[in-house]
């Protein structure tokens, strides 16, 4: 049985660090990418809200991984995760967010208070609402603190990944001082979260490999 996974992204950058996490969970798994880097774009040109072309190309991108064998696509993007729920009928196979592992173990762990970061507009809504779901069906009382660690995008994009994770770090430590845990909305922070001590890393949840992990549980499972 072929082992094929397509990863789903809408930037170059996050695609080699989630394909090192599939390849150190299983080394048998394939790997197909499919990148299209004008989504995010796209979406911020629209009020940071998803048109519904870009909904359609979502699901069209989706098949063409299920036609070229994939066993199951990863989206490693959560500005695009909510036309997932779209594109899940228009394949047989399964269609994972990224995201949505990290969300529900945030809603899991929190007592009382959700912090989440993000460096574009057109994240932090999208895995916002997604937590928000994940709350209202635990019954839990939890209150989500968004913020909008501004700048660090533009960095990243200029070449100064050391600005970045300056701006994102910051943003991280002062949810850190009044949230239970605080959630990275985009694989591509990550990186910044290596800056904290081991106690306050413990507190801080990443999408990239939570989000791997089921996808290779799917594959365990196919076994």
């Amino acid at each position: 049985m072929e082992k094929r996974l397509a990863l789903l992204s809408t930037g170059v950058g996050v695609v080699e660090p989630i394909a090192a996490l599939v390849r150190t969970g299983d080394p048998q798994i394939e790997i197909i990418n499919i990148v299209d880097d004008s989504i995010v774009r796209t979406i911020g040109r629209n009020h940071n809200t998803v048109p519904a072309a870009i909904v359609r190309r979502i699901a069209v991108y989706c098949r063409h991984a299920e036609e070229a064998g994939a066993a199951a696509v990863l989206v490693t993007c959560s500005s695009i995760s909510e036309t997932i729920d779209a594109a899940r009928p228009m394949v047989s196979i399964p269609v994972f967010k990224i995201d949505e592992p990290m969300a529900e173990h945030a809603v899991a762990t929190a007592r009382t208070t959700i912090g989440v970061v993000a460096t574009l507009e057109t994240t932090l809504q999208p895995t916002t609402r997604l937590i928000q779901t994940k709350i209202l069906a635990s019954g839990k009382g939890i209150t989500l603190r968004p913020i909008l660690a501004e700048g660090a995008f533009n960095a990243l994009q200029e070449g100064r990944p050391d600005v970045h994770d300056e701006v994102v770090l910051a943003a991280i430590r002062s949810l850190l001082a009044t949230c239970d845990v605080v959630v990275l909305a985009q694989a591509s922070m990550a990186r910044a979260a290596a800056g904290l001590p081991p106690d306050a890393a413990a507190r801080v949840l990443t999408s990239p490999s939570l989000g791997v992990a089921r996808a290779l549980a799917h594959f365990a499972d196919r076994a």
